[in-house]
């Protein structure tokens, strides 16, 4: 099936792969009688019968599309494996597994996306940038790895006192909650800084984390959900006596507002009912479909549950990670909890925010100005901290402590040119001298245990960047083929994802993606949790290290992301179970709808079912927009194949956009439906009374209101 010359080469890349294997598991007498009788790296013509015979058992077996699979299979193998041996003292380590991004070999620039290395350099490393072993694929060498970890939080010792100073405020003063707002752009360490507050919580205490998500920013309370998520997990090791006393104290606070928490929560319901229980104790969940008094019933669900939690763990502090990407439902809530002043448990809530990507117009710069003006009213103590870049000074100390030298000056030397090609960011910082590390730009001395390096070719073969991605993204693609096919399937999944998700993915677009049979989920993921690409987490969890690397993965499939995105809604969507749907459902609406760019009508049925849910949690911007989406997909046969979800459609986005205060958007939807002949009085009686309401609530024209009510109950 591949034919001869094929075969040729295989055999020839096999057997320089076994050559040098035996010359380094052999005496040096057995190696030179081996030289001597060492075959030419050319295939001699008197082999081609043995080819000829592996052609016809090919052809000849029914597979031959196995075999060749196989066949390529194996050759990749070989290919990598030689490219390796080929490079085994380039000073090649992978990640250090302190760091959050793969070592880089070439960085691009985010205007002309040329290289980080000057163009003599990349054509004179152009070769052996082809030969770079994948990151995962380990290779031995003298050199050894850039710890980073060892740095530690360099440059940063006035805002971990600033924490710790409104830590000791926190339980030093009675009710008076703590909220912690911490900008700037990414990559200068916000979150490391804020996660430093954990080794400082008593054991009573309990730091959890939430984090927003850039490919679903419009899914509800995501953040909240997630962090309050890890809450109930907690609770449920915690043993059988304290899942009683909290299911007891649970019960008492919510009353019969649990089935709000629960659709955001799913951990919760273990919590709140047995396991055993039969569905009668289960009736407090049903879903509350009245708009009216549903965000208040749900903000003070979560002001309850707060309080609960807060008293078992002193302090809890609660981290929400990228709040420029929240959603408004989230943001009122964090308002909400922050300012509870009948809640005297210390609580802390901190925020990380991208500075660059918060300006007047946004929601969370609309959020913090009314916060800054309810501290006194709501005794809450806040907080703003701006992380800055690195300056010189600060890059000197990480390359003193990852770079030791005897040369001072050349410490200095190195640390003003990174803070020129970087500007200061710490993880661009990082990248910069992985990247020179992996070039051979960096030299250790094995008796002195120290680095030497050449300033000036450095300097010469290094331009400025300022774009981490691009760097991540070059990198990742001197991944093996299936890995950077699982980071293109898993990048789409969200910042955290379960494996069980990706492996559905995975089987039915990673045969599209590569060309050789896939390999499974779970022996692919040990080897990108070793590269510091993914961390695992809780069961069969896993979450990027750092959101960057997600935005490199995406960008290795921008040019077919939108089908790739309807694609693997579509299949989640199908091939989920009804529970895990139901627990996804916003993300893989928002994949369908970001990826359905022909506007297919099939799928206004699947908005609704979101616009469904987001009503039932009360987050009416979500219903609004679900709502809106699902309504462009119409076609007018759906009034009469589809009406109950033309109807449903309608109804939702006007009784959300009632609640959200535009009434002319909510009487746009109404206008539509009222005008149709081909429906009920009682098809339409939904939508007559959100009119009524929108007149009398908040139009406040109480007697046209009335009179309105009075005509539909003659009717």
């Amino acid at each position: 099936a591949m034919g001869e010359q094929e075969v040729v080469k295989n055999i020839t890349f096999l057997t320089s792969i076994i050559n040098p294997l035996t010359m380094m598991m052999t005496s040096p007498q057995q190696q030179n009688e081996l030289l001597t009788k060492r075959p030419s790296p050319t295939m001699p013509s008197m082999r081609l019968d043995v080819i000829s015979q592996y052609k016809a058992s090919d052809t000849s077996s029914g597979r031959s599309d196995d075999l060749l699979s196989a066949d390529q299979s194996s050759k990749r193998s070989l290919l990598s494996n030689n490219d390796q041996s080929s490079v085994a003292n380039s000073a090649y380590t992978g990640y250090s597994k302190q760091t959050a991004a793969p070592v880089l070999t070439s960085v691009a620039s985010p205007v002309t996306g040329s290289s980080i290395l000057s163009p003599s350099a990349v054509q004179s490393r152009r070769r052996k940038a082809k030969s770079a072993p994948p990151s995962g694929f380990k290779v031995k060498s003298n050199i050894p790895p850039l710890d980073f970890g060892s740095a530690g939080l360099i440059g940063r010792g006035a805002e971990t006192s600033t924490l710790k100073a409104c830590y000791d405020r926190l339980l030093m003063e009675d009710g008076r909650k703590e909220l912690i707002l911490v900008g700037g752009e990414s990559g200068v360490g916000k979150s490391s800084v804020i996660r430093s507050m954990d080794s400082q919580i008593s054991i009573e205490g309990l730091f959890v984390e939430g984090k927003f998500d850039m490919n679903t920013s419009n899914e509800p309370y995501s953040g909240v959900a997630k962090a309050f998520g890890v809450i109930c997990r907690k609770i449920k090791e915690a043993g059988h006596e304290t899942i009683l006393d909290l299911r007891q104290n649970l019960r008492k606070e919510l009353g019969d507002k649990p089935g709000l928490l629960v659709q955001l929560i799913p951990e919760l319901q273990d919590i709140l009912f047995a396991e055993t229980s039969d569905d009668s104790s289960h009736e407090s969940i049903d879903r509350v479909d009245e708009a009216e008094g549903g965000v208040d019933r749900l903000r003070f669900a979560f002001r309850m549950l707060a309080r609960v939690f807060s008293s078992v763990f002193s302090p809890l502090i609660l981290f929400l990670d990228d709040l420029q990407w929240a959603d408004v439902s989230s943001l009122q809530v964090m308002e909400y909890l922050i300012s509870d002043t009948e809640n005297d448990n210390p609580l802390m809530i901190i925020g990380s925010y991208r500075s660059e990507e918060v300006d007047e117009n946004s929601l969370l710069h609309n959020k913090m100005a009314a916060l800054r003006e309810k501290t006194d009213k709501f005794q809450f103590h806040m907080t703003e901290l701006i992380i800055e870049s690195f300056s010189v000074s600060a890059i000197e100390k990480v390359i003193t402590t990852v770079l030791p030298s005897l040369r001072v000056d050349h410490i200095v030397g190195l640390a003003a040119l990174c803070h020129k090609r970087t500007l200061g960011n710490p993880f661009f910082t990082i990248e910069f001298l992985k990247m020179l590390h992996f070039e051979g730009m960096l030299s250790f001395d094995k008796t002195t245990k120290t680095w030497t390096w050449n300033l000036s070719e450095i300097r010469k073969e290094t331009m400025s960047t300022a774009n981490v991605v691009v760097m991540l993204e070059q990198q990742l693609r001197k991944l093996p083929e299936q890995a950077q096919a699982l980071l293109q399937c898993a990048a789409y999944l969200g910042s955290t994802f379960r494996e069980p998700t990706l492996d559905l993915v995975w089987s039915v677009y990673g045969r599209r993606l590569v060309d050789t049979r896939i390999k499974p989920v779970a022996s692919l993921l040990p080897l990108l949790v070793a590269d510091n690409i993914f961390e695992k987490g809780e069961k069969e969890q896993y979450r990027w290290v750092h959101d960057k690397l997600q935005e490199a993965a995406l960008s290795l499939s921008s040019t077919r992301r939108e089908t790739f995105q309807l694609d693997i809604g579509k299949t989640l969507y199908y091939g989920l179970t009804k529970e895990q749907v139901e627990e996804d459902l916003f993300t893989i609406v928002d994949l369908i709808n970001n990826g359905n760019i022909l506007k297919r009508p099939e799928f206004a049925s699947v908005n609704l079912r979101a616009a469904e849910k987001a009503r039932g949690i009360s987050a009416f911007q979500a219903a609004s927009e679900y709502a809106s989406e699902g309504i462009s997909l119409l076609q007018e046969s759906d009034w009469v194949e589809n009406k109950s979800t033309a109807l449903s459609l309608y109804t939702i986005g006007a009784e959300s956009e009632l609640v959200l205060g535009d009434v002319d958007a909510a009487e746009r939807h109404r206008d539509v439906v009222l005008a149709r002949s081909d429906l009920s009085a009682l098809e339409l009686l939904p939508l007559q009374i959100g009119k009524a309401k929108a007149l009398g609530d908040v139009e406040l024209r109480s007697k046209e209101a009335l009179e309105y009510c009075l005509r539909l109950l003659k009717k």
